[in-house]
């Protein structure tokens, strides 16, 4: 139950793409997000919306894919790791937490088979900050984007979706 409410809540935004079908995971995700504003709004997205509302969820998701691959690399340099591996040791894309993950220092040391240096545990913990703060930023982004294609106000969207918004 608990894994099913984390999908759940990482597809809202739509962004859960390494789900074990994530063509799939991506339309549920989609389509609850347009269910939601919909009954927010008491109408139907209209053809224009829900196309500029998918182009925003599109974008929003590949500058994830980005910022992930930014921090693996990051990490990599750092401590030797394969960005396989790491992507591996990160959460599913779309399911970041708003915090930075203090596990991510013990697995990377897990995957060397030794602690890792007090450079390397910095680095570590940098690019997992700076990878926060970046997904903040284009989970707002989105939302506001979304709020304009509908014609909500920021703060209404945040009560439609109060789970999902930063």
């Amino acid at each position: 139950m608990k894994k099913c409410l984390q999908a759940v809540s990482a597809l809202a935004l739509g962004f859960c793409l390494t789900a074990s079908t994530p063509a799939r995971a991506e339309i549920v995700g989609r389509q609850f997000v347009v269910e939601r504003l919909q009954a927010a709004l008491r109408r139907n997205l209209t053809a224009d919306e829900l196309k500029s509302f998918n182009d925003a969820m599109d974008a929003a998701a590949a500058e994830y894919r980005a910022e992930r691959q930014r921090m693996a690399q990051t990490i990599a340099d750092a401590t030797g790791v394969r960005t396989d591996v790491i992507d591996v040791l990160l959460p599913p894309l779309g399911t970041s937490r708003t915090d930075s993950d203090p596990r991510l220092v013990t697995q990377m040391a897990t995957a060397l088979n030794r602690p890792l240096g007090s450079e390397e545990k910095f680095k570590v913990l940098k690019a997992n900050a700076d990878n926060v703060k970046a997904c903040r930023r284009i989970r707002r982004a989105y939302v506001e984007r979304v709020a304009k294609i509908v014609d909500l106000s920021y703060d209404k969207l945040r009560t439609v979706v109060p789970e999902y918004v930063g």
